[in-house]
């Protein structure tokens, strides 16, 4: 009997430590799973830390390169303004011996080069009388032929040029908005070429047609309005008067200096309507945290040089990779579009619209949100 009852009072105290312990372990299995899910946040939060960072540091990188390239061009305008203002270099001082005669023409006559000596300084005998090469039909007073430098070639090619284009060139140029008086006394003349950081839009693809209509006689009118028609036609006239194709040996000297001038011109043609086809515009992000989500986000940011062909597909491609935590967002995510600010938006479609479709410009805003009854019905 005293066994008997020992072991009852054994199982007594077991049916209890029973229960304890199966509390602890759903209290451990508990904190286990709490702990997992905290390290599974703070995970998430240093991921998307590391891709903020990473999107800063090619940003930063971004705006080197294209600050280090503004730094360049502006030290080649300073550059060239000096070269253009630095007077031209005075002629070499000619030593004379005493002994010699003075020269018979006035030292003041448009005939008189201090830099060439011939038979006019001497005494023995009258001047000789220029020659003319037969071969090179040049003339030439000291018997060697000369021949004009290439440099010459290639002004006459570029006056005639410019002589031709004022027919096809606006009479009154349009300038940008934004100019001080100053800068706009400095704007080019009735039949002139258009200038960087002066014309407008409009103006720059007026002139860009009227020197296709020049360059390529016959071929089929261009729209202004159609900067993509009008790049493609001058790459089309760059590409037929390239040097490669107009060499001196196929084509002679003078044309294919006026082709070499051609060309040059088309590239910069394209270069000025190249300026217009990029705009720097603010993305204001205004996203609000939705259930199970991480935090908020509510900032604003630049998209430098956006070309205004893209989609708007590929303007929220852009905000996803400046803002890589909004990927979890992306089939949520709207766009709307201001004018101005101040104007009242207008939401976007996501698909293959061009920015240029819906007249964006410098001035154009972007707000980039999640319609409200999206989350919310997802809460509910």
């Amino acid at each position: 009997q005293p066994n008997r009852r020992d072991g009852g009072d054994q199982g007594a105290d077991e049916a209890p430590r029973v229960g304890t312990d199966s509390a602890d372990l759903r209290r451990v299995v508990s904190e286990a799973d709490d702990m997992q899910r905290s390290s599974a946040v703070l995970r998430s939060k240093l991921e998307a830390q590391q891709q903020r960072e990473q999107a800063r540091a090619a940003r930063r990188r971004r705006e080197e390169l294209e600050a280090a390239e503004l730094r360049r061009r502006e030290e080649e305008a300073r550059a060239s303004r000096e070269a253009a203002a630095r007077p031209p270099p005075a002629p070499q001082f000619v030593r004379r011996n005493r002994n010699e005669p003075l020269p018979e023409e006035d030292f003041c006559s448009p005939e008189y080069h201090p830099m060439r000596r011939d038979a006019s300084w001497s005494s023995d005998g009258p001047p000789r009388e220029p020659e003319i090469d037969a071969h090179a039909g040049v003339t030439s007073e000291d018997g060697h032929p000369r021949v004009a430098p290439e440099d010459d070639v290639a002004d006459v090619a570029r006056e005639e040029l410019r002589n031709n284009l004022k027919a096809f060139l606006p009479k009154v140029h349009v300038p940008r908005e934004g100019l001080t008086p100053a800068q706009l006394r400095l704007g080019p003349g009735p039949g002139e070429l258009c200038v960087s950081r002066f014309c407008s839009a409009m103006c720059v693809a007026s002139a860009a047609v009227g020197f296709v209509q020049y360059a390529s006689p016959g071929a089929p009118p261009v729209d202004p309005a159609n900067v993509p028609g009008i790049i493609k036609a001058l790459r089309k006239i760059a590409i037929r008067n390239h040097p490669d194709r107009n060499s001196v040996a196929k084509v002679g000297e003078n044309q294919a200096a006026k082709a070499k001038v051609i060309t040059a011109q088309a590239t910069n043609m394209e270069s000025l309507l190249d300026e217009f086809e990029h705009v720097n515009v603010r993305v204001y992000v205004d996203v609000p945290t939705g259930p199970g989500e991480g935090p908020s986000s509510a900032t604003s940011f630049v998209l430098n040089r956006l070309h205004l062909g893209a989609s708007t597909e590929q303007l929220m491609d852009l905000v996803l990779e400046e803002r890589p935590e909004l990927g979890s967002r992306k089939d949520r995510l709207a766009i709307s579009f201001a004018a101005a600010p101040g104007r009242p938006e207008m939401r976007l479609p996501i698909d293959a619209s061009t920015l240029r479709s819906w007249e964006v410009s410098l001035a154009s805003v972007f707000r980039v949100w999640v319609p409200a009854p999206d989350w919310m019905a997802f809460e509910s």
